[in-house]
C-alpha cells in the first residue's frame, strides 16, 4: 500500500519490495487473473544476449529457448563492434525458475558470454 496515493504493483524481485519491507511498509500478494478468473500461465520476461559474432548464432539462441519454452514472443538480432552480436528477445514463461533455466540453457550456448533480464 502506497500512503496516500493507493497501492503500487511491483514484481516480487523489484528493488523496491525490499526496501518496503524494510521500511516496515503494508505489502499485499496479488495475482493477476485472465476473463476466465484464471492466474494468467505464463509472463513475458525480456533478455539481452551478447556473443561472439558467427554464423548462425541467431538460430542457435533460438533453438534454444524454443526447447525450453512455448513462447517465443520476439527476437532481433544485430552485429555491434563487427565481432559482437547482440540479441533481444522476449519469452513466456511459467514461473521465475523457468526463467532461470532458459537463462542458464542460453549461456551454454557456445560463443555466447552473457545473458541478463532487462526490465522494461
Amino acid at each position: 500500500m502506497t500512503r496516500g496515493r493507493g497501492v503500487s504493483v511491483h514484481r516480487v524481485d523489484c528493488p523496491n519490495v525490499e526496501t518496503a519491507e524494510q521500511q516496515g511498509q503494508r505489502l499485499i500478494d496479488v495475482a493477476w487473473e485472465n476473463e476466465d478468473g484464471f492466474a494468467n500461465e505464463e509472463f513475458e520476461a525480456n533478455l539481452t544476449v551478447r556473443g561472439l559474432n558467427r554464423d548462425k548464432l541467431l538460430n542457435d539462441v533460438m533453438r534454444t529457448v524454443t526447447n525450453n519454452t512455448k513462447t517465443l514472443t520476439s527476437i532481433n538480432g544485430r552485429i555491434e563492434n563487427k565481432n559482437e552480436a547482440k540479441i533481444a528477445l522476449t519469452v513466456g514463461v511459467r514461473d521465475l525458475s523457468q526463467l532461470e533455466h532458459i537463462i542458464e540453457m542460453v549461456r551454454n550456448v557456445p560463443d555466447i558470454y552473457e545473458v541478463k533480464r532487462v526490465f522494461n
